[in-house]
């Protein structure tokens, strides 16, 4: 029998089922069910106990069997189909005995013997979910009562009896049941008071609960504890532990919230249970003022922890305390000191923290963050102790999680930051840190942040962690192997033994001791949007996790925050700058607050903020004095030089008076010296001329005897190479070549030859022989040569290269040649013979030659001798000539330099003269051109010093601009800015009056320049540009009309821009490491509906560089890139509300880029003037691009001007350069100054012109402004700003042309209202349409200031955004006694309103404009061909004496005092204004006195509070009484011109709505067009994505229609489809290609895919009078040839009767069984049945049938 355990959390469900089988020898498995559990994820935690026994048979290992036990069973949420899959599972392998295989479709059923399951759930009526009958009837039901207080009481006294019976004081001991009392005292107070709410989900009480507080006591010890007031403030640590530490804090402290309440019950519990005073028990706590403890806050220094090591000696002893006592309690839980004793404590602490680590924690550890450290701390040293830290982004939570782990000794382990985090990633991660504490034996903590989970496997394996100390499926057989390896090791190292083998024993063994040493600390933001959904889909983090909510920062901590990060130079001694930074954070936090509360948009004001605000502080401070510092330096170094440049006029008119005399005494000197230096030259001139002489011959003989010398070398030359080459061909020779020779005993006779001539050459002497016959004696040189003398003689080469061939003998040389003569002596010959003799003959040889050139140059020699002795001769005589010459012309040169002294003296003297009159005239004419910029650098050095003055309190202003304003809205930045002015008063921070952020940080320069690019002119979006050129934080743009992407686009295009999409991860991070490594800007888009940013992202995000290797490295993913300094990120989304999540807003600047009115109707108004008067908009185009360069040039000029001045050296007079470039950019600056006087006058007389057609595009922009209100209604009704500006062009063009520009603007005004109404009606159900139509209508008041905001938003809300009323005019008294309380408060608001006050009814001298107003916005409906329709005669009642009767109906004569209030005419005219709320239409009914008068709106804000039920006919009334019948009317759609309006890159989307049938519309038009045949269509589900894309391509090319039908049922596939069709657009498409699309309203469709769709809204009829009007624009009925018939008249009226009684059986068919006694359904095809068998009969009849 299985049996179903049923109970509240926390009595024991888990336990007794545990229990029940501790005897049965059962397997168990133990399943903890969670919301995510499917019946795939069920099937296999079952399947991984079971074996295999037989075919498709399976059950327990051992055939033994299994008890399966499944806690919360009620847990597992519906899927989208209403079941619960795991439930069917339970219920399958219960009714059938198995289950099919999830992986094969084909299998058949595994049967599952053995298997009994066993459950517990929490009692329907508690968790309120229903679980089926037909599981619920396969248990038996076994309830468990809840531990009530009795039984809590009594169980756990005895346990902290136990305890408290360990050495504790008699007077601890005595408390143990009072405690428990009153702890249980206090859980009943929570369990009934804090019950659990949307937004605080967290709070779920359970006697785990109690359990926690008496595990906190039990932790205590008799060392630390010695009185019962110690004890009870331990419980009353713990108690607030445990419970309070969860409650969300109030953000008024005037307020009384949950803590405050929680506060009381503890005072409570400690005065009735324990009888003690709480104030006297927690005296060290209270306030001085009233001795009390009276406030949370106040509790938050009552700490207790076991760090008491860390505190200073003088904390430690206490009062006769024994050193032995102290030793003691080094790691006991006891109390800590607060204050600077307990902060010096975690100093120190944080100091041994930053030794150890790696990466150095550089935090500052205020009373809050101590305070969350000593909670953790508790939580961390309990075992199985698990924290759930709760609280915004920011502040703290994962330092703390780090120092306190690092205190409490254990190893702490980081979910990875640095990449994708794959779940293969994370399950590795899971593995490795549950190895360290299994098997390694380590206490480890496993720090879990919000941002880290991703989905809902991350977080269920979290929860299985928690729940069960195991996530199912994490160790496969390999990994649990290695894990069973692991601890063997481990346990090994410990000195243990193991007592088993077996690997599942062992594995168990792991299991347990990860659950013993594994703590989680699990993050999670609060204002996450999943943050509620998870604590309700897992509540086992509340339950069995220790809770710490971090709530917002305190004032303290913000002032300690400040006073580090901005440092003593800066904070000033009564910091006022500090306070005034606080209270800026704190207001823009609240402010946060009500924004996200009036305008659903969340911003995330974070400590992350404020930390930013310091740094931009400091940083643009610096920057700025520096900046302001250069400036007044330049100007005063050019103003000095100017003023030196006066001072030098002066001085060089003196200067001239003084130099005349000097010049006339030089001139005369120099006239004498002339004289004496030509009678001089004469003299030397003759010596000269003789000098001349001798030189010209001396030059003849030396050129004699060089043309001999020349001679004699070139012969030489002739001879030396051959001898060259002999005496290299003798430096090669070796002994042994030549021993070779002297070795031959019958040498040839070449051989002997040359060794002959050798002989002879060396003088030896040959030896005398007979020839062969004997008769002759011949000379034998072969003999002579192999002796010693010749070939041995080892110094024989020496010999030869030193032989003296200049000496040679005749005879030697006679007899050498005879030898040569011979032929045997040929070289050629004797080359081929030995080596050694051919040297040797090349020698011989080579000497005969020289020897023959020495006779030719001897003589030649000599006669250069000869030559050489007379050059000498004739150069001596010279040198005297010479010499004597040299004397006469030193002495002339010596009278020259005195003359040329004289001259020169002379000349400086009248160059001096001239050079100072030059520099005067220049100077004259310099200082004159620059007068009136002397007066203006003046003029800007005393606006610098002023600056200066108010720089501090500009730029702080500045920097709570940067870091607080870009997310919010204008109003919100205008009202901001307001606020922190008041403070910087009150705190005497000076700053200019008029600061804008334009102001103290704009460029005016560079603002013109981007505005060039693109940049909207107005406020808002110039102070958007400035903030992301001076943020910290790339910035994240929420641009809904693609204004900033545009613009960015433009500026960065030639910087290299690089773009990507979101939904392309691969592409996006290649797309970012290129633009990192070479500089270039990124920009990010697509984040519409995907706001959540890769996490390889996060360092680049944070810019989180490192220097590595002398080179910047940044972390993208795993993957260390080199990052570039001009590397630039931007994002962007389309959505104009994106869910950004906490941990994206605190890393990036969020910033909103929403068109403002102002920028609208600055772009309108250029598309206006552009069509009406091109060539004006062109030239005001060119003018402002002229004006733009002419800024710049005249920045440059003034810059290069000072910069002259500056870097001139000494007297800027005296650089030509300088004031050549001084009087040139001079010059150019007063062209370019006169330039721009014309073109301001020139733009003025363009602005006038613009001016007259601004009153259109106002009109537009508010138009507009309707149009952008209704996304908020439904996301269906999104409409670009770009689709607006054609529909605006489009209504130039169409509208009727006027030369006179007023009545162009009414035309225009007139028509565009229509178009707008038309196009975005037929978009728009039924439902909404009317109040599209008042969005209209007040629009159009507005923008004439005939009503103010706050009316229009008591219109739509119901409440008035005014002051609270005064007690007087609270406690005035209902004058009436039909007015409820609620209406009566509404109009003494209303009263209070200035526009019911006096001066609101001057209508009679507002009756010309206002019948001028009706001419502007008259209608007229000519798509019926009608008469122009009158709005209204005027837009008040009329205000004779009395009401009109055709108006009004009746005639009531007007009365009452024109001064009586609104309130006041209800006490005069009680029984009148009766009348009004009893009338069927009290529109329509005369108001009494004065109010009689009242405009239509006035009237409806009264009906608004008196008859609320009456406010859509009045509604009704006041549009069709302002704008015309017609815009209450709902508009026909005609799908041809809507088709018309189509085109390839424009899809037509139907927005579904009940009853209503697009399919049919879309097929009846395709076969009116011949399209049906080529139309393809699908129904979209899951599956069809690549169905879809296939037919989407393949209709792009062959020019078909392709219909995706129910697009909200594959909302994930969407975004896909938007980059699609994009591409398809961007490829020029088939010109009759249609994409056509339904949907329902959906957040998930793509914004800018639904913005650029035709959007068509058809629903059935809502009224008789639109079914009948509907009829006839039915096919047949509406083509034009129906009526075509001789009986014309006749098929008429029979048509209107059968249209009619169309319309009145679909009326009927509403009424239910009133209409028709049974359903019918009649459609609109049974009309056009009808209408075309009535046409074929008249036909026939036509025919004369």
């Amino acid at each position: 029998i299985s049996s179903l355990v049923v109970g509240p959390s926390g009595c024991g469900k888990s336990t007794a089922l545990r229990k029940s089988f501790q005897e049965i020898p059962f397997l168990r498995h133990t399943i903890n069910l969670s919301s995510r559990t499917s019946s795939d994820n069920l099937k296999r935690q079952i399947s991984s106990q079971l074996e295999r026994r037989r075919r498709g048979i399976y059950g327990p290992p051992g055939g033994r069997d299994m008890c399966v036990i499944l806690e919360d069973l009620n847990h597992p949420k519906q899927d989208k189909y209403g079941t619960r899959g795991a439930l069917q599972a339970v219920r399958q392998l219960m009714s059938a005995g198995g289950w099919y295989d999830p992986n094969d479709d084909n299998s058949k059923m595994r049967e599952i013997l053995n298997v009994h399951l066993h459950a517990e759930m929490q009692a329907s009526e508690i968790t309120g979910v229903q679980i089926s009958e037909r599981v619920l009837s396969l248990f038996l039901p076994v309830g468990l009562s809840p531990l009530e207080g009795a039984s809590l009481t009594s169980i756990f006294t005895q346990i902290l009896g136990w305890h408290l019976r360990k050495g504790f004081v008699p007077e601890i001991r005595s408390l143990a049941r009072p405690i428990v009392e009153a702890t249980n005292f206090v859980y009943e107070k929570a369990k009934k008071s804090l019950l659990p709410t949307p937004q605080r989900s967290h709070y779920q009480f359970s006697p785990r609960d109690v359990v926690k507080v008496v595990e906190g006591l039990a932790e205590s010890s008799s060392v630390g504890f010695q009185s019962a007031q110690g004890f009870a403030r331990l419980w009353i640590h713990e108690i607030h532990r445990v419970f309070s530490d969860r409650l969300v804090p109030t953000e008024n402290k005037n307020e009384k919230g949950d803590r405050e309440e929680f506060l009381e019950w503890v005072r409570l519990g400690t005065r009735e249970k324990l009888c003690m005073k709480f104030d006297i028990v927690c005296s060290r706590l209270a306030s001085r003022q009233n001795g009390r403890v009276d406030r949370p806050e106040q509790l938050d220094d009552l700490l207790f922890g076991d760090y008491y090591s860390y505190l200073p000696e003088s904390s430690r002893h206490s009062e006769g305390e024994s050193p032995a006592e102290e030793k003691r309690k080094r790691k006991v839980y006891t109390e800590m000191p607060s204050g600077k004793t307990l902060r010096q404590a975690w100093e120190d602490m944080l100091s041994d923290y930053n030794s150890f680590s790696t990466s150095p924690l550089d935090i500052i550890l205020f009373d809050f963050a101590i305070h969350h450290a000593s909670k953790l701390a508790r939580i961390l040293r309990q075992p199985q102790g698990h924290a759930l830290l709760l609280g915004i982004t920011g502040n703290g939570k994962r330092s703390i999680t780090k120092l306190t782990s690092f205190v409490a000794g254990h190893r702490l382990v980081e979910v990875t930051r640095n990449s994708t985090l794959s779940y293969d990633g994370w399950k590795k991660q899971l593995r490795e840190t549950l190895t360290i504490c299994g098997a390694e034996g380590e206490t480890a903590v496993l720090f879990v942040p919000d941002a880290d989970i991703r989905s809902t496997e991350y977080i269920e394996d979290v929860h299985s962690l928690i729940v069960s100390d195991q996530v199912p499926f994490l160790f496969d057989t390999e990994a649990r192997a290695a894990a069973i390896e692991t601890l063997r090791k481990g346990v090994k190292l410990e000195g243990r033994t193991l007592r088993t083998t077996s690997p599942a024993e062992l594995f168990d063994l792991f299991i347990s001791r990860c659950k013993e040493r594994l703590h989680l600390v699990v993050s999670m933001n609060s204002a996450h949007t999943k943050f509620r959904q998870i604590l309700r889909e897992y509540p086992s983090l509340v339950k069995h996790c220790g809770i710490d909510w971090f709530g917002r920062w305190p004032t303290e901590a913000l002032v300690e925050v400040a006073n580090r990060f901005l440092g003593p130079e800066i904070v000033d001694g009564d910091g006022s700058t500090v306070e005034f930074c606080t209270k800026v954070h704190t207001g823009m936090t609240e402010m946060a607050s009500e924004f996200t509360a009036k305008l659903g948009r969340t911003i995330h004001i974070t400590p992350v903020s404020y930390m930013f605000l310091m740094e931009s502080f400091q940083r643009l401070l610096s920057k700025r004095q520096k900046e302001n510092l250069d400036a007044q330096r330049r100007y005063s170094k050019g103003l000095a030089k100017l003023a030196e440049a006066e001072q030098e006029v002066q001085h060089m008119k003196e200067l001239l008076q003084a130099q005349k005399p000097k010049l006339e005494e030089a001139s005369i000197k120099v006239t004498d010296m002339i004289a004496v230096v030509e009678k001089e030259t004469e003299e030397a001139e003759k010596v000269r001329i003789r000098v001349n002489k001798e030189t010209k011959e001396a030059n003849e003989a030396a050129s004699k005897a060089e043309n001999i010398a020349q001679e004699c070398k070139e012969d030489l030359d002739r001879a030396m190479p051959p001898l060259q080459a002999a005496i290299n061909s003798l430096n090669s020779l070796t002994q042994k070549e030549i021993a070779e020779v002297k070795s031959m005993t019958n040498p040839p006779s070449g051989v002997k030859l040359v060794m002959s001539g050798l002989c002879i050459m060396l003088d030896v002497k040959p030896e005398k022989k007979r020839d062969e016959s004997g008769r002759q004696i011949i000379l034998d040189y072969w003999g002579p040569a192999k002796s010693n003398k010749v070939l041995g003689d080892p110094r024989l080469l020496k010999r030869l290269l030193e032989f003296d061939r200049d000496n040679f003998p005749p005879r030697a040389i006679r007899r050498v040649r005879e030898l040569l003569a011979q032929d045997d002596m040929n070289l050629e010959r004797i080359e081929k013979l030995n080596k050694a003799t051919f040297a040797i003959a090349s020698w011989i040889t080579a000497l005969e030659g020289y020897e023959r050139v020495v006779k030719v140059v001897e003589p030649k020699k000599k006669k250069h001798k000869e030559a050489t002795e007379k050059y000498k001769s004739v150069r001596t005589k010279l040198e005297s000539a010479q010499a004597e010459l040299r004397t006469v012309m030193s002495l002339i040169d010596g009278l020259k330099r005195q003359e040329q002294a004289a001259d020169a003296k002379r000349s400086r003297l009248e160059r001096e003269i001239q050079n100072t009159m030059v520099k005067k005239r220049r100077a004259e004419e310099l200082l004159s051109g620059l007068a009136g910029e002397k007066i203006r650098w003046r003029k800007i050095r005393e606006d610098l010093a002023e600056k200066a003055d108010n720089m501090f309190g500009d730029v702080l202003l500045a920097s709570c601009i940067i870091s607080y304003m870009a997310p919010f809205t204008p109003k919100y930045r205008k009202r901001a800015l307001s606020s922190w002015k008041r403070l910087c008063s009150d705190a005497n921070i000076s700053f200019s009056p008029n600061i804008t952020l334009e102001g103290v940080l704009g460029d005016p320069v560079e603002i013109e320049r981007w505005i060039e690019f693109g940049l909207p002119r107005d406020s808002v979006s110039i102070e958007n540009a400035i903030i992301i050129k001076h943020s910290a934080q790339w910035p994240l743009l929420i641009d809904p009309q693609l204004q900033a992407t545009m613009w960015i686009k433009t500026m960065e295009r030639d910087r290299k821009l690089r773009t990507a999409k979101l939904g392309d991860s691969k592409t996006l991070i290649r797309v970012v490491e290129l633009s990192i490594k070479m500089g270039h800007p990124c920009f990010i888009e697509g984040l519409g509906e995907c706001t959540s940013i890769t996490k390889s992202l996060d360092h680049v995000l944070r810019k989180q560089t490192v220097l590595k290797g002398g080179e910047t490295v940044i972390l993208l993913g795993n993957k260390e890139v080199p990052y570039s300094q001009d590397f630039r990120l931007y994002l962007a989304t389309s959505n104009p509300n994106p869910p950004i999540p906490p941990h994206l807003a605190s890393k990036v600047c969020v910033m909103d880029f929403t068109a403002t009115n102002e920028g609208i109707v600055e772009q309108l108004l250029g598309i206006m003037v552009a069509r009406e008067r091109a060539q004006l908009e062109e030239r005001r185009v060119a003018l402002i691009r002229s004006s733009a360069g002419n800024v710049r040039r005249l920045k440059n000029i003034e810059d290069k001007i000072l910069n002259v001045l500056s870097d001139s050296q000494g007297s800027v007079l005296e650089d030509e350069r300088a004031i050549e470039v001084l009087q040139s950019s001079k010059a150019l600056s007063s062209e370019i100054e006169a330039k721009q006087k014309i073109l301001l006058s020139n733009q003025w007389e363009i602005y006038k012109m613009r001016l007259r057609y601004k009153p259109a595009a106002r009109h537009a922009a508010a138009l507009y402004s309707c149009i952008s209100k209704l996304s908020s209604v439904s996301i269906a009704y999104a409409f670009s700003l770009k689709w607006f500006k054609e529909l605006f062009e489009q209504a130039i063009e169409r509208s009727e042309y006027t030369e006179e520009v007023p009545k162009r603007v009414e035309i225009l005004n007139s028509f565009l209202t229509g178009v707008v109404f038309d196009k975005v009606s037929r978009s728009v159900f039924s439902r909404h349409r009317l109040l599209f139509s008042l969005l209209l209508t007040t629009s159009i008041l507005e923008q004439t200031q005939e009503i103010h905001p706050t009316e229009i938003q008591f219109i739509i809300s119901g409440e008035l955004d005014y002051e609270d009323l005064s007690n007087d005019e609270a406690q005035k008294e209902d004058p009436t006694n039909y007015l409820p309380k609620e209406s009566w408060e509404k109009i003494l608001r209303l009263s209070n309103l200035p526009s019911f006050q006096e001066g609101f009814l001057e209508l009679k001298a507002k009756r010309d404009s206002e019948r001028k107003l009706d001419k502007i916005y008259s209608l007229e409906d000519k798509s019926d061909d009608a008469s122009p329709t009158p709005l209204c005669s005027s837009h008040s009642f009329s205000n004779s004496s009395e009401v009109d009767e055709g108006f009004l109906g009746v005639k009531v004569p007007l009365k009452g005092n024109d001064e009586e209030s609104l309130a006041e005419s209800f006490k005069i005219f009680a029984s009148d204004w009766k009348r009004v709320i009893d009338s069927s239409n009290p529109f329509l009914c005369p108001f009494p006195g004065r109010f009689a008068d009242l405009t239509p709106f006035r009237r409806l804000m009264i009906i608004r509070i008196l008859r609320p039920d009456a406010l859509v006919p009045s509604t009704r009334c006041l549009v069709s009484n302002i704008l015309g019948p017609r815009f209450i009317d709902s508009p026909l759609i005609s799908l041809p011109a809507i088709f018309r309006e189509s085109s390839p890159s424009v899809p037509l989307l139907f927005i579904l709505s009940p009853e209503a049938d697009p399919w049919s519309i879309i097929v009846q038009f395709a076969q009116s067009t011949g399209f049906e045949e080529r139309m393809d269509s699908i129904s979209l589900g899951e599956g069809q994505e690549q169905r879809s894309e296939a037919l989407i391509e393949k209709a792009t090319k062959a020019g078909t229609w392709v219909v995706l039908q129910n697009c909200h049922l594959l909302p994930e596939w969407l975004p896909r489809l938007e980059q699609i069709f994009q591409k398809t657009a961007d490829d020029h498409a088939h010109p009759h290609f249609r994409l056509w699309l339904t949907t329902k309203p959906s957040k998930e469709f793509p914004l800018n895919l639904m913005q650029r769709c035709l959007k068509l809204a058809p629903e059935p009829p809502v009224s008789f009078r639109d079914t009948l009007k509907r009829a006839y624009h039915m096919d047949p009925i509406s083509d034009a040839g129906f009526f075509h018939t001789v009986k014309a008249r006749i098929l008429k009226q029979l048509t209107y009767g059968l249209c009619f009684f169309h319309a009145v059986v679909r009326e009927r068919a509403k009424m239910g069984s009133v209409g028709w006694n049974q359903t019918y359904t009649f459609h609109d095809s049974d009309l056009s049945i009808s209408a075309t068998q009535l046409r074929q009969q008249f036909e026939k009849l036509d025919r004369g049938g």
